[in-house]
C-alpha cells in the first residue's frame, strides 16, 4: 500500500504526539501531516504494519485519539515514518478535517504564515480582555486556547494582555476568536484565540516572555 501522505497534500507541521501499542506511552511530534495520516519524527519504533494509538495536540486547545498503521519510510519524505490513520475516536475525525481545511485555506491564501506553532508547555498565564480574566496553560507564538463557559462570537477581536506568573509583566496582543470549542464528549469548553499582527521581531518577544518573563517596552 503507498504511504498515505502521496494521496493528498501534504503540510509541514509540528505538533506533539503521544503513541503507543496498547496505550500511548511514548512521544514525538509530527514532522508532517495529511488528511490520511502523519509523518513522525520516529527513530525506530513500531514495526511496519504495527497498529498504535496516536494522541496528537492540535494548537487550538483540542487533542485528537486515533488508531494508525505504520508504513514504510519513503526516501523521498526524509527520516520520519509515516502512519496512515485506521479509525478516529471521538469525534476526532471531524476536528481533523477542521484543522486541515484551516492548513488549506492558509495555503491557498498565498501562505502568510504556514507554521504551525507548538506549545509552551512550561508556563501557565493570566489572560485578560475586556473585563474578562482566564488562567491558560496552552499557549503558543500563534495564540492562547483560554477555558471559558462564556463563549464569545468567532471572528470577535480585542486587546489582550497576557500576564506572566513570575515577574507579573504584561505583554499586549491584539487577538481574534479564532474557534470555539463546545464542551463536547469531554473537551474543555473555551476559545482559541489567535495573536493577529504578529512579526518575526514579535514573535521573538513573545518568546522571550514566555521563558524569561520579560516584557517589550
Amino acid at each position: 500500500m503507498n504511504d498515505p501522505l502521496s494521496s493528498s497534500a501534504l503540510y509541514a507541521a509540528a505538533l506533539p504526539v503521544s503513541l503507543g501499542v496498547f496505550e500511548p506511552d511514548q512521544h514525538t511530534q509530527t514532522l508532517a501531516v495529511s488528511k490520511q495520516g502523519a509523518l513522525l519524527d520516529l527513530q525506530g519504533g513500531p514495526p511496519v504494519g504495527e497498529m498504535i494509538w496516536l494522541h496528537i495536540q492540535l494548537p487550538k486547545g483540542v487533542t485528537i485519539e486515533a488508531t494508525a498503521t505504520i508504513r514504510p519510510r519513503n526516501a523521498d519524505l526524509g527520516d520520519g515514518v509515516p502512519v496512515e490513520f485506521s479509525m478516529f475516536m471521538h469525534g476526532s475525525r471531524g476536528v481533523w478535517n477542521q484543522f486541515m481545511g484551516e492548513l488549506e485555506l492558509a495555503a491557498s491564501e498565498g501562505g502568510r504564515d504556514r507554521r504551525v506553532w507548538t506549545r509552551e508547555r512550561h508556563v501557565s498565564l493570566l489572560v485578560r480582555a475586556q473585563e474578562r480574566e482566564w488562567v491558560s496553560g496552552d499557549v503558543s507564538q500563534g495564540g492562547v486556547f483560554v477555558p471559558s463557559k462564556i463563549l464569545l462570537p468567532e471572528g470577535t477581536s480585542f486587546k489582550l494582555e497576557l500576564i506572566h506568573p513570575d515577574t507579573q509583566h504584561v505583554f499586549v496582543v491584539q487577538a481574534r476568536v479564532a474557534r470555539l470549542q463546545y464542551g463536547h464528549g469531554g473537551d474543555v469548553r473555551g476559545m482559541g484565540l489567535e495573536f493577529l499582527g504578529m512579526d518575526d521581531e514579535r514573535r521573538f518577544l513573545l518568546q522571550r516572555f514566555y521563558t524569561e518573563g520579560v516584557s517589550p517596552l
